[in-house]
Order: C-alpha cells, then sequence, then structure tokens
C-alpha cells in the first residue's frame, strides 16, 4: 500500500511539474503575442500620425489632430474604442502634450494612444488630468493669494 501512494504521488509529481513548464511556456508565448501587437499598434500609430500631419511638420496642432479626428477612419475608430468625442480632443490634446509645447510630437502620440487604447480606463485618465490641473490652479492661486496678503501687511506696517 506504501509503494502505491509512493508510486502515485511520483506520478502526480511528474504532472504538475508537466504543467507548470507548459503554464510557464504559454505566459512567455503571450508575453511576446502582446510585445508583438504593441510593435504592430505603434506603427500603425505612425502612419496614422503621419496622414493626419497634413503640414509633414514632424508636430501636430490642436487643429490637425481635429481634422484628423473628423476625416480619418481608422482614427475615428481608435478614438471610438477610447470613449473620446469631438468635445474631449482639446483635453486630449493638452493631456499627451506632455512637454506642453502647444503642439505633439510623434513620441508623445503613440506612447499614450497605444497604451490607452488596450486598456478601458479613459474616463478615469481624463478626471485624473482635470484633478491635477485643479490642483495646480489652486496651488498658484494660494501663492497669488499669499504675495497679496504680504504685500497688503507691508502697506498696512507703513
Amino acid at each position: 500500500l506504501t509503494l502505491v501512494f509512493g508510486v502515485v504521488n511520483l506520478i502526480v509529481a511528474v504532472v504538475v511539474d508537466t504543467f507548470a513548464d507548459a503554464r510557464q511556456n504559454d505566459v512567455q508565448n503571450l508575453a511576446e503575442e502582446m510585445e508583438d501587437e504593441i510593435e504592430h499598434d505603434r506603427r500603425a500609430l505612425a502612419k496614422l500620425f503621419a496622414r493626419i500631419d497634413k503640414d509633414k511638420s514632424g508636430q501636430l496642432t490642436l487643429h490637425e489632430l481635429i481634422e484628423g479626428a473628423r476625416h480619418d477612419r481608422a482614427f475615428q475608430s481608435r478614438l471610438r474604442v477610447m470613449d473620446i468625442d469631438e468635445q474631449d480632443l482639446e483635453q486630449l490634446f493638452h493631456m499627451i502634450d506632455a512637454d506642453q509645447s502647444g503642439t505633439i510630437e510623434i513620441a508623445e502620440f503613440i506612447g499614450p494612444l497605444s497604451r490607452w487604447a488596450h486598456d478601458s480606463k479613459t474616463a478615469p485618465r481624463f478626471i485624473k488630468y482635470n484633478m491635477l490641473q485643479s490642483m495646480h490652479l489652486q496651488e498658484d492661486l494660494y501663492d497669488l493669494s499669499v504675495e497679496c496678503f504680504r504685500e497688503l501687511a507691508g502697506r498696512i506696517d507703513d
């Protein structure tokens, strides 16, 4: 009886080990497929950027982004998947204009649009962006009010 349990345990160990190896290979294959998909998406976004960059400057203006959203079917589809409509485009522009230059370069365009199209967190991203903008404005207002109160206190003391 002990010998039977020993053999069964050995068989179970081999089966578990085999499945663990298969799972590890599946995870690696899945990661490779995801990398391939991301690279394919980045190439598609680079082509999309080139199509909507009408003046071929290598930078998108807000006007070019809006016109691209109106006329490029692939861009329309991507925006639809991300649940972004025309009213959201100006905010989207400011969100992906990372260096706040007033134009979007290709890297600024590809990075966020590639990531955001593969998850369903568009609304929270917009909320987070708006909250951060509000916090910055609040900090600026606080600094301004401190400065004004100091100036007022200086005038009162004189």
